[in-house]
């Protein structure tokens, strides 16, 4: 017959103890600086729109929608793109459009981000093709425009112009 006897130190249940409370003290902790960090976006007046997930065409599609445009469900191209480090006066401007939007690419600056292009069929008042932009980064919607794509035409952020009829 073999007998195997073990003897447990006070030491490794103690350690074992503490790992478990820094668990769940970081655990705790982790969860308030997420729950805090979206009350810090709803202070700073960012819309429920942009927490809706981009990860699919469908999505993608209903947050256009939400602004009263209808797109085609595919989108005609998906392509990466890097936000500067530094804003030119381009990107500035475009900025500037993005954060009357509720936007602001500078939290994304040196990123690389994909950008889905849809065509918009229910522009008002023109009959020359005009895109929707979706900028979109980890499947969440970070910017984007509504823009004509013939040269010199106009961009503007995802609201829908006023026009007489409407």
């Amino acid at each position: 017959m073999f007998l195997v006897s073990f003897r447990l130190r006070r030491v490794p249940v103690f350690i074992a103890c503490g790992v478990i409370a820094l668990v769940v003290v970081f655990g705790v902790f982790g969860i308030r600086n997420v729950l805090a960090a979206d009350d810090a976006a709803d202070a700073l007046g960012r819309s429920d729109r942009q927490r809706l997930s981009a990860r699919t065409d469908e999505e993608r599609t209903a947050f256009l929608e939400s602004f009263g445009w209808q797109v085609e469900s595919e989108p005609l191209e998906i392509i990466e793109v890097i936000i500067p480090e530094q804003f030119d006066e381009i990107y500035t401007a475009c900025n500037e459009m993005q954060i009357a939007g509720g936007f602001d690419l500078t939290e994304h600056a040196g990123r690389r981000v994909r950008r889905f292009a849809y065509r918009v069929t229910n522009y008002p008042g023109t009959d020359e093709p005009v895109r929707a932009h979706l900028l979109v980064y980890r499947d969440r919607i970070i910017g984007g425009d509504i823009c004509s794509e013939v040269a010199g035409g106009f961009m503007h952020g995802f609201e829908r112009p006023q026009t007489g009829t409407e």
